[in-house]
């Protein structure tokens, strides 16, 4: 942690996109873990078996943690930074992952699951923000990628843990697949405590030299040279055009604050749509706010909480087999990321997603109209399309 400390340039940049990956690799294996452990008799037992809607309500609030953790995020984001959040949020899914090892009645369960996700939610405002405000521009959409790569290795560890584990006996069927995840938040801790703040919020919280310093050790300047770096032509120009970039926002957005504080400003989310923002930029945040909610309603968190259960239940397969199932089915989904790596930035966001969009629409459909035949046939077709879903959600997310 000290040597990282002395991290500049290069080895600093992938120093945070390391301790990014711990966490994105948490998100995975939260989305997955619960999903292969939610029919195990062992864990049912111990939460005194309740119907399905209880057990609904339990993957599912874990999702409204989420919810409120972003909205902690939005609001005292910038008092914290982001280093400091990625660390506070990283406790949280310990405390959280922690209690949930230890459940011996659903409403634990229920209250750890909440804790969890108000971390994760926090983490989640955070990390991709430091990661963009410390990256070089147009390493930025491939960096994106590989965070979703990382999303989906966790999610497959989460599923042949669970697959593993399904061969013990008694309540360490569940408990080690749960505790495992405080795991990956605990070396995030560790890293991020060696890591700087990021340049932009030092610069909005006013602390502009050491703004520089941090911004000097990114572009890989020597200790104790000035933030041009007169050695460097094209360094000196990236960076110097990087700062006063981030300067010229951040007066931006406190001129926009200091207006909204006049007597015939509106305040709150009406302020944030008819005031602060031009209409031009309006239309901008409501066309991500729906492609957003559209991305999560077409069932990509569905699939990854219950391909167990859409195997076992919904087409009839065998538990074991259905298990089995589901991990490949998740492998399935990490390989869909690896194109995205590479045509990301050669295709483009804007056509990668509708690629993806019209397949996840295509497989879903036959997906749907080969359960309602219910036929062996179509079962095996519906899991052929499962498959195939898995494979285009990376590109549509």
């Amino acid at each position: 942690m000290l040597g990282m400390n002395r991290l500049e340039g290069a080895p600093l940049r992938a120093a945070i996109v390391v301790t990014g990956a711990f966490y994105f690799t948490l998100l995975g294996y939260d989305q997955g873990v619960l999903g292969g452990i939610i029919g195990q008799p062992q864990f049912l037992d111990t939460i005194n078996n309740p119907n399905a809607i209880i057990q609904g309500l339990v993957v599912s609030i874990f999702d409204v943690g989420c919810m409120i953790g972003c909205a902690i995020s939005g609001i005292y984001g910038l008092a914290l930074g982001r280093r400091r959040a990625v660390i506070l949020g990283c406790m949280l899914i310990v405390l959280g992952g922690a209690g949930q090892a230890a459940v011996y009645h659903i409403v634990q369960l229920v209250v750890f699951r909440i804790v969890t996700g108000i971390g994760l939610g926090i983490v989640s405002s955070n990390v991709p923000v430091w990661l963009a405000e410390t990256s070089k521009a147009r390493k930025r959409g491939q960096k994106v990628a590989v965070q979703l790569c990382l999303v989906l290795t966790g999610n497959v560890t989460a599923y042949w843990v669970n697959y593993g584990m399904g061969f013990t006996s008694g309540e360490v069927v569940f408990r080690i697949p749960i505790a495992w995840q405080c795991f990956y938040p605990l070396v995030a801790i560790v890293l991020a405590l060696g890591l700087p703040q990021s340049p932009c919020v030092l610069y909005y919280w006013g602390e502009v030299n050491s703004g520089d310093e941090v911004l000097r050790r990114l572009y890989g300047g020597t200790e104790g040279a000035d933030t041009a770096l007169p050695g460097d032509t094209e360094t000196s120009t990236a960076l110097a055009a990087e700062r006063t970039e981030i300067l010229r926002e951040i007066a931006s957005e406190q001129q926009q604050q200091q207006q909204q504080r006049t007597p015939t400003a509106t305040a709150g989310a009406k302020s944030l749509l008819l005031q602060s923002l031009g209409a031009q930029n309006r239309g901008r945040l409501l066309l991500i706010i729906t492609l957003q909610s559209l991305q999560q309603l077409g069932g990509c968190n569905i699939t990854a909480y219950y391909q167990t259960t859409l195997f076992s239940t919904s087409i009839g397969l065998p538990t074991n087999l259905s298990k089995l199932l589901a991990g490949f089915s998740a492998i399935c989904f990490l390989l869909g990321t690896l194109p995205d790596v590479y045509l990301i930035e050669r295709l483009g966001r804007r056509r990668l997603m509708l690629l993806g969009s019209c397949g996840c629409f295509t497989t879903m459909l036959l997906f749907t109209v080969l359960l309602a035949l219910n036929t062996p046939s179509a079962s095996w077709g519906a899991v052929a399309m499962l498959f195939s879903f898995q494979l285009y959600v990376p590109s549509h997310l």
